[in-house]
């Protein structure tokens, strides 16, 4: 990290002084240097950019065919830092004081500034969209307009994860193909391994995690709710007939084969909704 100039030795009293946390990387053997700036963190005022959902990007996917997914190498990295921001990432290491060049990991701020520089340089090429250091393209020609923005802007690019020219793409959590969006089979699979709770705090990260699937359950406040209730303060948890019955209907739910078609605002919609005792619901179609 010094031979890159990502770091450099710290000869003068600084204000602050951070601890390092060594994190490996689940997708290899390397590991990564994070910054463990508690109290910084506290100090930092943040710009609270907003990060996009897959909701607001699916929308704008209408007529998608070919799809891309550029990865940003070592992305935060890719950040400098100005002299004075140096030093408050000052740490403490058997070899001495260290700074960083660039921005390091752990900051509280990183991920929201390193998204909106990435926005910003990629927000008028259409058919972009970006979600920190993933880039997603639709479309082949649009693809070397941003990759001579990426060399304009010496963004580099990790070969490995980056995936060109796809009928179908896993992008935040789901695949896109060209009829529409459909859940991601690692999230389901994860969902149809789980065991039943234990406690509220296990229904809790059942809840959780499938809620972020749910526009794929029909009904999902209905089937959900004798699991929901276990969560009122007045209702002791019991893992009874009834829940399991529902934790079931919910596995079964996602391994069924769904798609959802991209919003097309050229063409009619119909607005169905409906409501019970134990559920609000609406469907465009």
């Amino acid at each position: 990290m010094e031979q890159k100039g990502i770091i450099k030795k710290v000869h003068v009293p600084t204000e602050w002084v951070n601890s390092l946390v060594i994190v490996e990387k689940h997708d290899s053997n390397d590991i990564r240097i994070c910054l463990d700036p508690k109290n910084l963190n506290k100090a930092i005022q943040r710009e609270h950019h907003p990060l996009p959902t897959i909701e607001e990007i699916t929308t704008r996917l209408t007529g998608a065919k070919v799809f891309s997914k550029l990865d940003a190498n070592s992305g935060y990295w890719q950040i400098p830092l100005e002299e004075e921001s140096q030093l408050l990432t000052t740490f403490n290491t058997p070899q001495g004081r260290y700074c960083f060049t660039r921005m390091p990991f752990g900051i509280t701020s990183a991920q929201e500034i390193f998204h909106k520089r990435i926005n910003e340089a990629f927000e008028d090429l259409e058919g972009v969209e970006t979600d920190i250091d993933n880039i997603l393209v639709w479309g082949t020609k649009r693809l070397r307009k941003v990759l001579n923005r990426c060399y304009a802007i010496n963004l580099t690019l990790n070969e490995k994860k980056c995936q060109f020219n796809k009928e179908e793409i896993t992008y935040l959590g789901h695949k896109l193909t060209q009829k529409g969006v459909q859940p991601d089979q690692e999230k389901i699979k994860v969902i149809a391994a789980m065991p039943p709770p234990e406690d509220k705090k296990g229904v809790e990260r059942l809840l959780g995690t499938v809620s972020y699937m749910a526009k794929f359950i029909p009904n999902l406040s209905t089937i959900s709710e004798p699991i929901r209730k276990l969560l009122k303060k007045e209702v002791q948890f019991t893992w009874e007939h009834e829940q399991e019955r529902a934790f079931v209907e919910i596995k079964n739910a996602l391994t069924s084969e769904k798609t959802l078609g991209y919003f097309n605002p050229n063409e009619a919609i119909t607005l169905e909704c409906d409501s019970s005792r134990s559920g609000l619901g609406a469907v465009v179609t």
